[in-house]
Formats: C-alpha cells, sequence, structure tokens
C-alpha cells in the first residue's frame, strides 16, 4: 500500500512543495583500515546553519545506515554543496563531520570509498583459525560475522591459511558466526575484550564439520502473497523462510510470486511482511520431495487518519508566520509546508509511524523533532523557535565544579555532559577542577556528569538572561566495572508533547529484570552504571498503552531517548499471563527447562521452569511472541503463540529426549607457563572403561573428533613426556561441540 498524505493548510494562499533542482546521488562504502566493511554507521547529510548564537541545530537533509558490506546511498542530495557537512556517527569509531565536497574528494561518486578510525579505547584483537573438525586442515573462505548482542559489528573472510585477525576491537562480550558452502554452519561465543594489553588478545582456533547433504531434499515451496481485499500480488513483500529458529532464506516478490527450491523434509516456519500491511506467520510441512504452492491474503492497515496541528512561536508564545517545516519519514522528505499568519499548519492523512520534523525561519535558530504516530492519532504540538540575530541573552555561563563527596578532592579528567531537553548539545571534560559552559541563552539546561569509579549525576539548571551561575557537585565512589559507565537517558510524553510523571519503567538485560524506576517531574529517568549489551524496556502508566523497545551500548556509552505513550482510555492491553507447564515424553514435569519468548525480534521475558515443570510470565502486551523451550538431553522446541488483550493462557509442551552420536570435541593444548602450543601431546578417550578413539595433537596444538554421543560421559587423558598428566570428564547432554584449552604443567 502506498503511503499517502494530504496536507491542509489553514492558509490564505496554497503553496507547493518544493522539490530539489538537479538532485545528486552518492554511492560507496565506509571500510576501517584493514578494509573490512563497517555496518550500523549512520551516515548524515546535514545542511550548516550559520549562527552567531552557542546552540545550532542543523538541518539533516538525507540520512541513510550502511548495511553489513559498509554500503550506504544519498538518492537526492541538492547540487549545492558548498554549505552541507557529511556526518559519521558510530559508537565504536572516533566522531567524524567534513565538509561533504572535501570528503568526498575526486572519487567517482557512485564509487565511493571512506575509511574511518576506530576510537583510541577500541584497542583489543581477536584471532580466528578456521580447520576442519575431520582432519584439521585449514579452511579459508570462511565468511566470519563478529557480532555483540544481536548487533553485528564486522565481516570479513579467513586468508589461504585459514586465519583472521579483526584488529582495535571495543571492549566487551561478543560471538562470532561462520558459514562456507560445503559446512554447517557454526556459531560460537564467549569472546571478551577487556582491554589493551597483548595478554588480553582472543587467539581461538575454530573448527567446522563438513555438510552432508541430506538426500531428502527435494522439496519445492512457491508463496504467493496478495492483497486480501483486491486480490493483486504485493510487490515488494518480504518472504522469510526459517527452520528450528534459524532463518534460511528471504525472498522479496517480484512480478511473480517467489519460490523456495531444494527444501529438506521437515517443518519450516514462514513469516510474510510488507509495509501497510499485517504481518502473517504460518508453518509448512513438507516431504521428501513435496511441491507445495500457497496463496496468503495479507490485509491492508487502515491506520492512515492521523493528524497533527502543529503551533510555531517565538519565546512570547506569539506565532511565527511563513516557517518552513519539512516532513519526513524514514530517510524519504514527505514534503514541505508553512506555517500561516497566527503560526499553525494542520497535516491530515498521517499513516502510522515514526516522522521527524526541521522547522526552519529567517532570523530564527531551526529546531528538528521527531513524533511517533498510533494508528489515526490526533497530535497537537507546540515548537518554540528563538531568535538568530543580535541576541542579548545568550551570554551567560555556567560552571561545574565536580568534587569527591568525601575527601572534596576536584575530579579532574571527568566528563559533564549538557543537554537542552533530550538531545545532548556539548560535551566538556573538568580541567583544572572545572567544566565551563559558555554563550548559553536564556532558558533551561540538564546536565549529567560521569567519573570512573564514582557514581553518575544529573542535574537542571534555569539559567536567566546573561547571567554567571557556579555549582559545586559532590560524587560518591563506587565499586564497579570500568566498562560499566554507561547511561541512558530515556523521555516518555504523551501525544500532545507534554511530559509524563511517575511513568513506571523497567529495566531487562537477558531476559531477567534489572530493575523498576519512575520518570522525574520533567518526565525521565535517568539509568546509569549500565555494562556494555543489549537491555530492554517496558515503559507503563495509568491510561496509556504500554510500550516495549530494546537499545544497544557499548563500554561507556551515553544515549538518549523520547518515547511517545499514546492514551489508552480503558485498558492497557499489557497484563497477558502465559504459564507453560511442560513434560517428559513420559508426562513427568520437566524442571530447569529454559523458555524465552521474543517479540518483534527482541527478548521481553525468559527463565527456567521450577520443580513442577511450570513456569508464568505476566505482564505480557498483545501480540504474537515466538517460544523457544529447551533442556540438555531433549530436542529443542520453537513455536509461536497469539495474545490478545489481556489474556491467559496455559501452554502444555512434550518434549522428545534427544539422542544422537554427532557431538564433537576440540582440544587445544598448550604449555601452562609459556602459552606455546604442544605438539604430539597424546590424547586418550575412554567411554565406560574402553578406549573410544585416540590420536595426538597437530603442530598448533589442536586435536578435534566427531561422533561423540549423547547423552554419555567421557574421560580424557593428555599425556606429553616432560609434562604432569591432565586427566578430566566431560559430559554431552545434547550434539553440541565442546572446544577446551587444556594447559600442562611440566615436571
Amino acid at each position: 500500500m502506498l503511503f499517502a498524505m494530504i496536507i491542509t493548510l489553514v492558509v490564505a494562499c496554497e503553496k507547493s512543495v518544493v522539490a530539489p533542482s538537479d538532485p545528486l546521488k552518492v554511492k560507496g562504502v565506509l571500510i576501517d583500515k584493514q578494509n573490512v566493511p563497517i555496518p550500523n554507521a549512520v551516515m548524515e547529510a546535514v545542511l550548516i546553519q550559520k549562527s552567531k548564537t552557542a546552540i545550532v541545530a542543523d538541518q539533516v537533509l538525507q540520512r541513510d545506515t550502511t548495511d553489513e558490506d559498509g554500503n550506504f546511498e544519498f538518492s537526492a542530495l541538492q547540487s549545492d554543496l558548498t554549505n552541507v557537512d557529511l556526518r559519521i556517527i558510530h559508537p565504536d569509531l572516533k566522531p567524524f563531520q567534513e565538509n561533504f565536497i572535501k570528503a568526498l574528494g575526486n572519487q567517482d561518486r557512485s564509487k565511493v570509498v571512506l575509511q574511518m578510525l576506530y576510537q583510541d579505547t577500541c584497542c583489543g584483537r581477536i584471532e580466528l583459525t578456521v580447520r576442519s573438525a575431520k582432519d584439521s586442515s585449514v579452511i579459508s573462505g570462511v565468511e566470519v560475522r563478529l557480532n555483540q548482542g544481536q548487533t553485528i559489528k564486522r565481516k570479513a573472510s579467513t586468508n589461504s591459511e585459514g586465519r583472521l585477525v579483526f584488529e582495535e576491537v571495543c571492549g566487551g562480550t561478543y560471538w562470532v558466526r561462520l558459514s562456507k558452502t560445503g559446512y554447517n554452519v557454526k556459531e560460537e561465543d564467549g569472546f571478551r575484550i577487556e582491554g589493551c594489553d597483548s595478554s588480553h588478545y582472543v587467539v581461538r582456533t575454530l573448527y567446522m564439520t563438513a555438510y552432508e547433504k541430506d538426500s531428502c531434499c527435494n522439496g519445492i515451496m512457491k508463496i504467493n502473497p496478495v492483497d486480501k481485499k483486491t486480490g493483486d500480488l504485493l510487490t515488494g513483500a518480504i518472504v522469510k523462510l526459517r527452520k528450528n529458529g534459524t532463518e534460511l532464506s528471504r525472498l522479496t516478490v517480484g512480478n511473480e510470486p517467489v519460490v523456495f527450491r531444494e527444501l529438506c523434509k521437515g517443518t519450516y516456519s514462514m513469516l510474510i511482511i510488507k509495509d501497510g500491511y499485517t504481518p502473517m506467520e504460518f508453518a509448512v510441512e513438507m516431504g521428501c520431495s513435496d511441491s507445495v504452492e500457497l496463496k496468503k491474503e495479507l490485509s491492508a492497515i487502515e491506520c492512515c487518519n492521523g493528524i497533527i496541528k502543529l503551533k510555531v512561536q517565538d519565546s512570547t508564545g506569539a506565532g511565527i508566520p511563513e516557517a518552513t517545516v519539512n516532513m519526513f519519514k524514514g530517510n524519504t522528505k514527505i514534503g514541505t509546508v508553512y506555517t500561516n499568519a497566527e503560526g499553525r499548519v494542520i497535516m491530515t492523512g498521517i499513516c502510522q509511524g515514526d516522522y521527524s520534523f526541521s522547522i526552519i525561519r529567517k532570523n530564527y535558530k531551526s529546531i528538528e523533532f521527531s513524533q511517533a504516530m498510533g494508528c489515526d492519532d490526533t497530535v497537537s504540538l507546540e515548537k518554540t523557535l528563538y531568535y538568530d540575530g543580535a541576541d542579548t541573552c545568550c551570554k551567560g555561563i555556567i560552571k561545574v565544579y565536580p568534587k569527591d563527596a568525601s575527601t572534596k578532592v576536584a575530579l579532574n579528567g571527568a566528563t559533564v555532559k549538557m543537554f537542552i531537553g533530550d538531545k545532548l548539545v556539548k560535551t566538556e571534560t573538568v580541567v583544572e577542577g572545572v567544566a565551563t559552559f559558555k554563550e548559553l541563552c536564556t532558558g533551561k539546561y540538564s546536565f549529567l556528569i560521569v567519573k570512573d569509579g564514582y557514581k553518575s549525576i544529573d542535574f537542571v539548571v534555569e539559567l536567566p538572561c546573561n547571567q554567571t551561575k557556579e555549582l559545586e557537585k559532590l560524587l560518591n565512589k563506587s565499586e564497579s566495572d570500568s566498562c560499566c559507565n554507561g547511561v541512558a537517558k530515556i523521555f516518555v510524553r504523551n501525544p500532545n508533547n507534554e511530559r509524563i510523571y511517575n511513568a513506571l519503567v523497567k529495566l531487562w538485560k537477558g531476559g531477567t529484570l534489572l530493575g523498576e524506576y519512575h520518570t522525574n517531574n520533567d518526565g525521565y529517568v535517568l539509568l546509569t552504571k549500565l555494562c556494555p549489551g543489549t537491555y530492554g524496556v517496558n515503559l507503563s502508566q495509568d491510561g496509556y498503552k504500554g510500550m516495549e523497545f530494546s537499545f544497544t551500548l557499548g563500554c561507556d556509552d551515553t544515549v538518549t531517548y523520547e518515547k511517545i505513550l499514546n492514551f489508552n482510555e480503558k485498558d492497557t492491553c499489557c497484563n497477558g499471563v502465559v504459564k507453560f507447564i511442560l513434560k517428559n515424553d513420559g508426562g513427568e514435569p520437566l524442571a530447569n527447562t529454559a523458555v524465552k519468548m521474543t517479540l518483534s525480534g527482541t527478548v521481553v521475558r525468559s527463565g527456567n521452569a521450577g520443580t513442577d515443570g511450570t513456569i508464568t510470565f505476566r505482564e505480557l502486551c498483545k501480540g504474537v511472541y515466538n517460544i523457544r523451550v529447551a533442556r540438555d538431553g531433549f530436542k529443542v522446541q520453537e513455536f509461536s503463540i497469539e495474545l490478545n488483550c489481556n489474556d491467559s493462557l496455559e501452554v502444555e509442551r512434550i518434549l522428545e529426549r534427544d539422542t544422537c552420536c554427532t557431538a564433537v570435541l576440540q582440544l587445544h593444548v598448550i604449555d601452562d607457563s609459556t602459552g606455546t602450543a604442544i605438539n604430539e601431546a597424546r590424547i586418550e578417550v575412554k567411554r565406560n572403561g574402553d578406549m573410544f578413539t585416540d590420536g595426538y595433537t597437530n603442530a598448533e596444538g589442536n586435536f578435534g573428533r566427531e561422533k561423540f554421543c549423547a547423552p554419555s560421559t567421557y574421560i580424557v587423558h593428555v599425556i606429553k613426556d616432560g609434562y604432569v598428566t591432565r586427566e578430566f570428564t566431560f559430559t554431552y547432554t545434547a550434539c553440541t561441540t565442546k572446544s577446551e584449552t587444556i594447559r600442562l604443567k611440566r615436571n
């Protein structure tokens, strides 16, 4: 469904949308000094607003985010780039903003290559060697994806020696995904970067098993997504093919239905997504050589009757006529409208989604803001523009003196961040005991002080015309991880842009509830001392619809979010309850079974069943949840459930025992004192007192074997002349890969 917007102006004379003439297109790739692509970097074309005042809001003309191969594109830039900057934003990269023309140089505008530098604190190193689990031979051309939480950080391939090195890696915990045609995909976690010293470098050998093609893989599935009312093919719809929770393929509908080929026997989970339509999930059971053709009808979302009423005013509250209002959705400019004599404009026919706006008026400072629109919402907004001339009230100064609370010693090196609303506008480092902010206009400013080893604090300052305020702030010490000074500032407002006091904010990580907080009188909550990782947030307040979202932090990151809670006069639809009853195939309760619930790609609940084999999750919002149930020794189950408003469900699942003989053992044997690999160490593996397998480590100290059975227990002896023999026991509860580093001490 095409997005449609009708703009009704309350003005005497109608003005048309101004389209740029002779737009420029710029395409390119963003790389690091290793020539490795940099994904998820925000690329902005910024029109610089010339002003003599201290606070300047630049206009973002166009924005794009690099894909996993580092590619970016600006599709319609203005022809004159004289006053346009290129700004690149990424938590791992050094800040970059440069004139667009200078940044591109003489490069072909369709093949631009930009090389960026990582922050100085990103000094870790991950060195991988990929080998065959069968004979320990090296494997070249393996695609390695380095991930942190749900975010891909880098992607590269092993060289002819099976090696790959990621340099300048930021602190935190990572996991990798290895893939190559002819081999089973392998995922490995636990890559921890803790410092810059070479002793903290991660050196790992990973083993891949060859893929044996199933003779029962000749299935064909044809999916035909159509509009439920018209029956027309939904061109542009995305169809995702998944099995056992893993996405195998995704195809985009063109002029013909999509076709998936060479499908193996089993159950597949399908998802169809199309902007403007309700997503559809369903399962398909495939035999060895089945040919299935399915027609799926998607219902259009009729949510394009929203209204935005905007008033643009000056600092006295008087309306500003002829102000230019630019409206964007994602990276696309929807249109341009102008305020009437009273400074007002009405925009109708607004579809559900997230929008951003810029307001420009001669002799005033430009501003930008965003607004989330629910289904058929009506929103009234007031935005203030401040005079951008010889303003006699922009010479204010705020001096902040952070000190140790117990000793009153100045905390030099502390970071002081200044915000206007939810926007970070300036950061100063404390030098000689003070952080100074100059040329400030009349208004309200909020500050955040961060210092390693101390608890962060925030406060608000009201600054009258041209006054100087000096503030002493005392910080208390705290014992914490040096990489756990992350800060998240979350503003909660209603559709009228009014702050919501005492809204409940729940913070989750990995399915564990870390704490519950409430917004203050200014409508925000400050979450401090956050370690790297992905967090989930639940927002709720009486009379409003609940909201869930997630964010990812790197080492000591500071992020701000503004979230809009839509009115709900009767029911929040977030009081759903699901009770899982888990049993084995004999009908006995399965204690300690892990259950994970995912909504829209975010894990919202997880935990383990009790001794009675049950676990209950509460305060669940309406939606379709993906469920994963797993326990060692049993086959994993993945399925979906749909919760309607405040449903209460009981879900009973029977788990089958997982018996197999395809588990893998990988050993890396090194000298305990030097850390060097030990060649020709003898490995003996026994099961039930009998020799199961044996062999010797290679020149790199590696030993690998397949075909271990589960569930089963094995005893391993590691023997080498001149060293103390090591013996240890390991148990397979499922057919997985066990990787161990064995350190031998000299006699």
